[in-house]
């Protein structure tokens, strides 16, 4: 694929991951059937972090969020709402509701961590430390809490053999991939006593966890039998997305992600485009094209929600344009712009003209 073709290049991957959403969909309501808790995923925008992968789940079963970095603020006034939406939504469906909130790294080379973080997975954690504490006091046992409970796990990604380091509530930590017994039984203890204060509260988002945590074992089992090159992370972003539903756009090294949650978003549209501009500066986008994609997102497919998707994918653009024209103008004879609708229910997206 040449970056001449980014546009057909993005259609072509959307095409095929909505594909796969459809396909699952029996999947995931037998799922549902099973296991009641909702959970969701807070992450850096790097597309080798998919969870459905390494918690061998359905697709659409944990909802990411993402942003660069895997950078967030409760604070922050449009990702508390998106928060407090998708708790609603665990309410009126009479489930309680975890969030995982993660930091990545490499066990074998700091390089192939966060770069957001400047590959310093120390500050990475500390961040999403900061993060963790920040949804347990709003939302942790000490508060008055609602009947349906929202509890926040730590949680590190190792990218080499895709494993999830799991955060205890003592300071304890356990990487999945060196636990050899996957039985239901022993990885339901052993969540057991890292979530002492969970199980004590809410002993079903305990056994919820239990196919997600076994799940990890064993694709991260699989990659270490399978001696598998490392997937490098390279960098080669050309694509700068912004907004919402990007759930099907987790290809490696290709799109910087700035979700749409904090007041100014000039600031990290800017810090996206100036890595896309040090690609090209670097020689690593082979002369191809740079994208410019936005996004906003609906459930609803009749009414007013696909137009307010539609209002708000356009209003990201201008946003974005108004950095770029400023600060970056000699990108501009590189730039092509792709405007987008996403259907959650499919996650198909649709072309604004």
């Amino acid at each position: 694929m040449t970056k001449k073709n980014g546009i057909e290049y993005l259609l072509e991957i959307n095409e095929k991951n909505s594909a796969d959403f459809v396909k699952q969909e029996e999947a995931r309501v037998i799922y549902r059937r099973m296991y009641g808790t909702e959970f969701a995923a807070l992450k850096c925008m790097d597309g080798r972090l998919l969870f459905p992968d390494l918690t061998q789940t359905p697709l659409g079963i944990i909802q990411p969020y993402r942003n660069l970095g895997g950078v967030f603020h409760l604070g922050w006034p449009f990702f508390q709402q998106a928060i407090e939406g998708w708790k609603k939504y665990a309410d009126s469906k009479d489930r309680d509701s975890v969030v995982f909130v993660t930091y990545h790294f490499s066990r074998g080379d700091k390089h192939r961590g966060c770069k957001g973080h400047g590959y310093d997975t120390d500050k990475a954690r500390e961040s999403s430390l900061q993060l963790k504490k920040e949804f347990d006091f709003v939302y942790g046992p000490a508060q008055v809490q609602s009947r349906n409970k929202l509890f926040a796990i730590l949680v590190g990604i190792e990218t080499d053999w895709e494993s999830l380091i799991l955060h205890g509530e003592n300071g304890q930590t356990l990487d999945l991939a060196q636990v050899s017994d996957s039985s239901d039984e022993n990885v339901s203890n052993l969540l057991k006593s890292l979530y002492p204060s969970i199980y004590a509260v809410a002993p079903n988002v305990i056994r919820d966890f239990v196919p997600l945590a076994k799940g990890n074992i064993l694709h991260a089992q699989g990659i270490i039998k399978s001696n598998r090159p490392v997937q490098e992370a390279d960098h080669r972003e050309w694509i700068v997305a912004i907004g919402r539903g990007f759930d099907w756009l987790h290809e490696p090294n290709k799109a910087l992600i700035v979700g749409p949650w904090q007041d100014n978003l000039s600031d990290p549209i800017r810090t996206a485009v100036s890595l896309v501009k040090h690609n090209k500066e670097e020689g690593l986008l082979n002369g191809g094209k740079i994208v410019l994609l936005t996004s906003g997102i609906y459930r609803e497919p009749h009414g007013e929600e696909p137009r307010l998707a539609e209002l708000k994918s356009r209003y990201l653009k201008d946003v974005a344009m108004g950095v770029i024209e400023k600060d970056f103008k000699e990108l501009l004879p590189d730039l092509e712009i792709l405007m987008t609708t996403v259907d959650l229910n499919t996650r198909k997206i649709n072309i604004i003209k």
